[in-house]
């Protein structure tokens, strides 16, 4: 009797502990509702802004970033990028040619933010915030575009890496050409500003 019992709690406590691991996971959205709230942060805190110097040099910009609410994101679209349209040479290697590829879709925000000049760059890097989390579904390198009412857009760039760990990069995107209306707007004006074939998907 006493084997019985055993044996059925020691199945029991197997199962809870695979049902635990199978919900650890967290979502790629939640993950990214986490960066934008640190990226939130930082806009209210003018101890970060005198931190980077912000307010001598780029205080216009930052004053307009700060008005914002990105309390809460009013649509989420995640964005297929295609490794061609930010790539154009192929690594001789495969850990280089994965290595460039993560940097890539991380940098991928700063290109667009970059046609909008040095300022648009500054700010957005300043103000760049990462997490690490754990998604063991993810597999691919990934973008979700948080858009708001009343504010600038946000990248979010999930990489993946070893063991299901995910490497979360957010971007504000301060590039007015930028249209976020709808996917075809995303799509159309990604394509403008040199990022071209890119499908946006609203979550």
């Amino acid at each position: 009797m006493k084997r019985r019992l055993l044996i059925i709690f020691v199945t029991a406590f197997l199962l809870l502990s695979l049902y635990s691991c199978n919900t650890s996971d967290k979502p790629l959205e939640k993950a990214g509702e986490e960066v934008i709230a640190l990226m939130r942060e930082m806009t209210v805190s003018e101890e970060y802004e005198k931190l980077y110097g912000l307010h001598l040099d780029y205080g216009n910009a930052v004053a307009k970033l700060r008005e914002g609410d990105y309390t809460e994101a009013s649509a989420v679209y995640e964005l297929d990028v295609p490794v061609g349209s930010m790539l154009s040479v192929e690594m001789n290697s495969d850990n280089l040619e994965e290595y460039v590829t993560s940097a890539a879709y991380v940098s991928f925000a700063s290109r667009v933010n970059q046609a909008a000049g040095v300022e648009a760059l500054s700010v957005a890097a300043a103000y760049s915030a990462q997490i690490t989390f754990v998604n063991t579904e993810l597999k691919e390198n990934t973008v979700y575009l948080y858009v708001f009412e009343n504010g600038y857009p946000i990248t979010v760039a999930f990489i993946p890496g070893e063991d299901g760990a995910v490497r979360a990069v957010g971007y504000f995107m301060l590039n007015d050409s930028l249209l976020v209306e709808s996917s075809d707007d995303i799509e159309n004006s990604l394509a403008d500003l040199g990022v071209v074939g890119v499908k946006a998907t609203k979550k």
